[in-house]
């Protein structure tokens, strides 16, 4: 937090308490020149008052209580759109809104406990607590601060869906957008409600948390008993779709088609082949977790005995493999599989590229051998949601709660250090950049003020990352979350490259509400950095796990 934007505020709301002016008045003074001379008179005599906390004052106080005064407006409007927008669409007044710090509704039972409802047995703001409404696309999609369509349930009755903070990997409008949600596709949404809306019925059923919402296959078993009002249109040839969508880089639309051709193919040589090139397009979305048990089970297929794969299966599934787990950060585990892969192939250019790679990463990661000016060049237009190819390396530090200070855990040294040390270098847990489209803006109800939109984007990119990589969730969930979300646990310096791996796709639940909390407080503004208060240009936000551990200012605040 900007410490002196803060003690702007306070002074100008000790200003107004001294005038007598309550919010109404505050927010009347953007457009009254005589109110705001004088709240501008009285915030600079309120400055003496707060002389005493050592913050330094902004420089131009007119300008800035102008302009901050403008911002109370506008917050108080905005918060009043939000509150309504938050109960309806999320859409108002020709502005797409990212409402963040209102309450969501995220389920934790898994999907299998649930029993399924229909619509007409739904109420209206009611959540259905146990039940699974299964249901089929029959409309296009439409993307606005979520993903919209029309679905049937199974007595084909059809209503409107909305699903919030969903993971689309970059895929906003267009026939990609109409790929990923295509007629006939199967889906469910766990403990569903009716929310009221501006749709045409008046009422759509929302869906608010990433891990609620779920793709359904064919052979899926909370479908085993299901029959559907009009039977399911043919398939086809997914993986020759898949191998189209990746040869075009449309990756998150190859491995939805890979999916679906897993789902009906019986034959262990065809799975094996979509487990292969559904572990490829999941490397190049940065889906290491899924990477990693699609090549796990390619090599399960062989190791089994199965063949009828491409040439070169195994050093393929073997390399695949390798790059997962260097995704993970288990650099140990991505050497041994290097060094296999050397086993299978000792001239495969990728593999000795491949090896290097990790050994230097591991040089870094113990040593702390970094080659700053490359770092610099690489850090300049890099794009933000890929993270740099670095490593992490933790120095002379740990994780301790400071109970003596009252101020929860934070990083202490544990022996003494001398100036050029150095101490943290981190890869973000997880980054997302700013909207580009003007018209959507972020609002956080728990501060009434607006936010970056790529604090709620970044929402999102957790949920991804949990959904791909359940060992994650843990993690995430051990940060401080504010007051309704407090740590559910504590970790280490090397928690990350120390967690367990599971052999197998398990659901974590990405709870949006406790998301947000956790990005408001934790996450870190990713730009370049402007001297004096002017603040700085933000394209980006990232969360780093043990940097979120930091007693910090978010933005620069001394020179």
């Amino acid at each position: 937090m900007d410490t002196s934007f803060e003690r702007l505020t306070e002074a100008i709301k000790l200003a107004a308490d001294k005038l007598g002016f309550d919010d109404v008045a505050i927010r009347k003074a953007a457009d009254d020149p005589v109110a705001l001379a004088a709240l501008q008179a009285a915030t600079l005599s309120s400055f003496a008052t707060l002389a005493d906390t050592g913050i330094a004052t902004p420089r131009d106080v007119p300008d800035s209580v102008a302009e901050r005064v403008r911002v109370f407006k506008l917050a108080v409007d905005m918060r009043r759109r939000a509150l309504r927008t938050d109960k309806e669409s999320g859409k108002a007044g020709g502005l797409d809104l990212l409402i963040m710090g209102a309450d969501k509704f995220c389920s934790s039972r898994p999907l299998h406990e649930h029993k399924p409802i229909t619509f007409k047995d739904m109420q209206v703001t009611k959540t259905h607590k146990g039940r699974v409404l299964l249901l089929r696309i029959v409309s296009v999609p439409a993307f606005f601060v979520g993903i919209s369509f029309a679905a049937e349930d199974t007595h084909g009755r059809v209503e409107h869906i909305t699903v919030y903070n969903f993971p689309l990997h970059g895929i906003r409008t267009g026939p990609d957008l109409d790929a990923l949600f295509p007629l006939g596709t199967l889906c469910a949404i766990r403990e569903p409600s009716f929310k009221v809306g501006d749709t045409e019925n008046g009422h759509a059923v929302r869906c608010d948390s990433a891990s609620d919402f779920h793709f359904l296959e064919p052979d899926s078993p909370i479908l085993a008993d299901v029959r559907w009002a009009k039977p399911r249109p043919a398939s086809f040839d997914w993986r020759a779709l898949g191998n189209g969508y990746f040869a075009q880089r449309k990756d998150y639309l190859a491995v939805r088609a890979y999916s679906e051709g897993l789902a009906r193919c019986s034959s262990p040589e065809q799975r094996l082949v979509y487990y292969l090139n559904r572990a490829q397009a999941n490397l190049r979305l940065n889906n290491y977790g899924g990477a990693w048990r699609d090549t796990s089970a390619v090599l399960s297929f062989l190791k089994a005995g199965i063949s009828g794969g491409p040439p070169r299966a195994e050093l393929k599934a073997t390399i695949r493999r390798a790059r997962a787990l260097e995704g993970l950060r288990h650099l140990e585990r991505a050497h041994e599989e290097y060094n296999r892969a050397l086993e299978l192939d000792k001239e495969e250019p990728e593999v000795h590229s491949g090896q290097g790679f990790v050994e230097a990463l591991l040089s870094q990661r113990d040593a702390g051998d970094f080659d700053w000016a490359e770092l610099e060049k690489l850090a300049i237009g890099w794009p933000a949601p890929g993270g740099l190819p670095v490593a992490d390396y933790f120095g002379p530090i740990k994780i301790a709660r400071l109970e003596q200070r009252v101020r929860g855990r934070g990083i202490v040294a544990t022996h003494a250090m001398k100036a050029g040390d150095l101490i943290i270098v981190e890869k973000a847990l997880a980054t997302a950049a700013n909207l580009s489209v003007d018209r959507t803006l972020a609002y956080d109800l728990t501060s009434d003020t607006m936010a970056d939109t790529s604090r709620a984007e970044l929402v999102t990119a957790l949920a991804a990352r949990m959904m791909d990589d359940s060992s994650v969730a843990p993690l995430i969930y051990s940060l401080h979350g504010g007051p309704r979300f407090p740590p559910s646990g504590d970790f280490a310096t090397t928690a990350m490259r120390d967690r367990p791996l599971l052999p197998f796709a398990t659901q974590a639940t990405a709870d949006t509400s406790r998301l947000e909390a956790i990005s408001l407080v934790n996450a870190f503004p990713l730009g370049r950095f402007k001297v004096g208060y002017e603040g700085i240009d933000n394209y980006a936000s990232g969360l780093f796990l043990v940097a979120s551990m930091l007693n910090h200012s978010c933005q620069p605040n001394a020179l």
